[in-house]
């Protein structure tokens, strides 16, 4: 299973220029990265990986 990558345009104070999946759902966890800022494109993946994960 390939990592899905994205660029970074939700989180100006990160020097990442890209986030994989795991690194939004942990920066979401620990505050880092706030669930409002994320694209609705992203959101929707996001939801969607949450989900699988009952969480």
């Amino acid at each position: 299973m390939t990592q899905q990558v994205f660029k970074n345009t939700f989180a100006p104070n990160s020097r990442n220029k890209e986030f994989t999946l795991l690194q939004i759902i942990a920066g979401i966890k620990y505050g880092v990265i706030k669930f409002e800022t994320l694209p609705e494109n992203i959101t929707e993946i996001v939801k969607a990986e949450l989900q699988k994960r009952d969480l």
